[in-house]
């Protein structure tokens, strides 16, 4: 039966950290830090996109590169 008296006590530890009731701080803590986190994302990707959109269109001013097809590039189409 020693089976039986550890599947006890692990159903004891088990249930103890159901009952327990949800702290309002940690919860308040953990969705906070989940937002924040979101948004540094965020942010940074539209800071990386802006970054890319900047570059190209000071490239297409200096002229170094164009959007216009050449001729002979619409024939391999």
């Amino acid at each position: 039966m020693v089976g039986a008296n550890s599947q006890v006590e692990a159903a004891k530890i088990v249930a103890s950290t159901v009952r327990k009731k949800p702290s309002l701080l940690k919860e308040i803590f953990y969705g906070l830090s989940v937002g924040i986190l979101g948004g540094l994302v965020w942010k940074s990707y539209h800071m990386s996109m802006k970054r890319h959109t900047e570059w190209f269109y000071e490239a297409l001013d200096r002229g170094e590169i164009t959007v216009v097809v050449k001729k002979h590039d619409v024939d391999k189409i």
